[in-house]
């Protein structure tokens, strides 16, 4: 067993309660389940674990790290004062103040983070990815030739499918306008739109910092969703229960894939977390198209650990246990703060 390491897991939320909090209460409900699961893993390994709510001042978590500094931060925040782009500048402040943290970097938490910067990277390190136009809020609104119908319009800036619906997916210019329009309106953000690729959704998982391993490939059956039109991954599609059981949605393991395509998964998997220089943990989603060659829709930095989501599970079909990979991402945090030294 490794040695046991004081943990300082760096939770989200508005308003902080007192440190030393235990937060039994909050780790009780479903929303809660990851992190739930990430803290009871910790401490089964043997570590010792405190938890932080980094909320909308910095001055407690600054204290925290000064007063009792951890061996390690477990990062698990997807926003700071409300605010996700805020997140890349708390992971600053550990690598100011030395403080070794799991999961990515700033710069690929800013890069992937903004998902048009994530695409000109991509583009400009050859990572197949959909033809894309970026619209900013109060311009004209005027598609490219080059760009084909259908599209899939979404917010540049949002995680989790926010802003992303089936009527997303627009064949018609009439439809394209609508859906950008609505979009700059209630989300007061530049968007994207691509082209929209016909084929199977897939997700590739990744551990490591310069060596990376591969997961088996995850996928979405979007069962009889697809019979009425497009289907890709809503917001309803990854967070309803009901809306998936209506439509016949499974989350999986890829199946009937050959391996010189599967090989071809990993590579550009690979190409697309390195373009972006991420560090720690990462999946990948991608379509792969008629033709069997897979493109780049989304890249995730520090994705969701709980135990039943695709990167655990992922982990879990090739042979790594839920402890065995809670310990190696804290191993990959401490040997990149050595490698950076």
């Amino acid at each position: 067993m490794s040695r046991s390491l004081k943990v300082l897991v760096l939770l989200d939320g508005a308003n902080a309660p007192p440190r030393g909090y235990d937060f039994a209460e909050e780790l009780t409900r479903p929303d809660w389940q990851c992190e739930a699961q990430v803290i009871a893993g910790l401490k089964a390994l043997g570590h010792d674990v405190r938890l932080l709510m980094a909320s909308d001042d910095i001055k407690p978590l600054v204290a925290e790290l000064s007063e009792d500094r951890p061996d390690v931060a477990f990062n698990l925040l997807e926003e700071f004062q409300r605010n996700p782009a805020l997140v890349p500048n708390v992971v600053c402040l550990l690598e100011m103040m030395g403080i070794p943290y799991t999961g990515s970097n700033p710069l690929a938490l800013r890069l992937c983070k903004d998902k048009a910067l994530t695409k000109i990277v991509l583009t400009q390190c050859g990572v197949p990815n959909p033809p894309f136009q970026i619209f900013e809020p109060g311009k004209v609104i005027k598609r490219q030739e080059w760009l084909e119908l259908p599209v899939v319009v979404k917010p540049t800036l949002e995680d989790a499918s926010y802003g992303i619906a089936r009527s997303s997916v627009a064949g018609t210019e009439e439809a394209f306008l609508e859906r950008v329009r609505f979009l700059h309106e209630k989300t007061e953000q530049s968007v994207i739109a691509e082209r929209y690729i016909e084929g199977r959704e897939l997700y590739g998982s990744l551990l490591g910092n310069q060596r990376l391993r591969f997961f088996p490939i995850r996928e979405v059956n979007f069962g009889t969703l697809g019979s009425s039109g497009p289907a890709i991954a809503t917001f309803h599609v990854k967070w309803s229960e009901e809306y998936r059981s209506k439509w016949g949605i499974e989350y999986g393991f890829a199946e009937n894939i050959p391996d010189s395509v599967a090989r071809r998964v990993e590579e550009v998997c690979k190409a697309a977390n390195r373009a972006l220089h991420i560090t720690g943990y990462s999946r990948i989603d991608l379509r792969l198209d008629i033709e069997g060659e897979p493109t780049v829709l989304e890249v995730n930095p520090n994705p969701n650990l709980a135990m039943d989501e695709d990167f655990a599970q992922a982990a879990l079909k090739a042979g790594v246990s839920w402890e065995k990979l809670l310990q190696s991402i804290l191993d990959l945090a401490l040997r990149a703060e050595a490698d950076a030294a």
